[in-house]
């Protein structure tokens, strides 16, 4: 299993094949049965996702089972419309309790992590400033220069104890994504790190993982369960509730991209243009720069002129994740589509448990589908402006 990754290799985006990440959907099938089924000693997140699920995904089903005998909209009434917002609604509360994962827990410690140090930074250049002028000899609430130095020293000890415990994490995310089946190097890490949309992508690693924990177990309780219509039927239809959760976590990426990202990268860009127009302007026009002048704004117009490139090929890297994950979303659509369908016409407990077998095959597909591509960055350069532009687009 594995992904697919952005190189970003002399101003240019290339996309590197990985190894698909394997995603197993059959987790569904039996979400509602008892808990006792399991033993999850050593895993309890994924006995805490069972518990938290279980009753939602029941209840799901059976607003679907209402659907076919209430009118489309009444006034005063229950009617489908009614219906479908409540089936909605538990379907993002499912999908927000199967995104609970260590490698985004691991993640946002991480960026917890470096906001501290940038803080601690922030402080060191404050306590450099007051050192300027402060005295050798001080006295009642003065600060000398030693003591300045003092400061300084003690939190360049903090920030050095924050740069390892930020190795510490990253080390172990990489534990984590290789657990998963995604296997992935220090550097290539830095793209979860780095890009607006690592958040997600962590989530989707750890849905797919915890949907992948319980599939064997949950393929064997449908084989003990097979002369029990109702029971199958229930698996069956809770396992097309789980791959129209899966619909709805690649929606909810493509949403945030389209109404979120895109937006505030393109006043990103338009801000960025009329500096750079300005400098320009400033450059050609005035008479009187000195040379340190001219030299400050043929930087600026350099610095400016990357930064947008930069946001280009952010821009280009967020069209092609939106992409691949908008073809993910239509595979899981067709087969949820058929799913659900299979569910309210097969009346006969062989023939589902049948039909759930037959499926592992058609779902291959979907288990061999790679998730998003992850930024692969060859320069610091490129590395700290991608860092940027992602802290202005949250």
């Amino acid at each position: 299993m594995g992904r697919s990754l952005f190189c970003i290799e002399g101003g240019n985006i290339m996309r590197r094949s990985g190894r698909a990440l394997y995603v197993s959907l059959m987790l569904a099938i039996a979400l509602s049965l008892p808990t006792c089924v399991f033993s999850f000693d050593s895993d309890k997140t994924i006995a805490n996702i069972w518990n938290k699920a279980m009753d939602k995904l029941e209840r799901a089903l059976m607003l679907l089972d209402e659907m076919k005998d209430l009118p489309d909209k009444k006034v005063l009434a229950k009617d489908k419309e009614d219906n479908i917002k409540k089936f909605n609604n538990i379907i993002s509360d499912v999908l927000e309790i199967i995104s609970s994962s260590e490698a985004k827990e691991i993640r946002d410690n991480i960026i917890k992590l470096r906001a501290k140090k940038e803080d601690k930074e922030k402080e060191i250049r404050e306590y450099q400033q007051k050192r300027v002028v402060a005295p050798d000899e001080g006295g009642l609430f003065v600060t000398t220069r030693q003591e300045y130095d003092e400061k300084i020293q003690k939190l360049n000890n903090e920030i050095e104890e924050i740069k390892h415990n930020i190795e510490v994490q990253t080390d172990n995310l990489i534990e984590v994504l290789d657990s998963y089946g995604i296997n992935v190097s220090y550097n290539e890490i830095q793209g979860l790190l780095n890009t607006v949309t690592g958040y997600d992508l962590a989530v989707m690693y750890g849905s797919f993982n915890n949907i992948k924990i319980i599939t064997d177990k949950l393929v064997k309780l449908m084989e003990e369960n097979q002369n029990d219509i109702e029971a199958q039927k229930k698996y069956y239809g809770i396992y097309a509730l789980l791959l129209k959760t899966c619909v709805f976590m690649e929606a909810g990426f493509i949403d945030k991209v389209n109404s979120t990202y895109y937006p505030k990268l393109e006043d990103i860009y338009n801000q960025s243009k009329e500096l750079l127009s300005n400098a320009q302007e400033q450059l050609n026009s005035s008479k009187n720069l000195s040379a340190n002048q001219k030299k400050s704004l043929e930087s600026n117009i350099q610095s400016l002129n990357t930064h947008l490139k930069v946001i280009q090929q952010y821009r280009e890297y967020l069209k092609k994740q939106c992409k691949q994950v908008k073809e993910l979303q239509m595979k899981f659509e067709s087969a949820y589509d058929v799913a659900f369908n299979t569910y309210r016409t097969i009346s006969v407990a062989s023939d589902l448990l049948g039909m759930i077998k037959d499926s592992k095959k058609d779902l291959e597909i979907l288990i061999n589908l790679q998730v998003p591509e992850i930024i692969v960055f060859d320069n610091e350069n490129l590395e700290r402006e991608f860092k940027s532009i992602s802290e202005q687009l949250l």
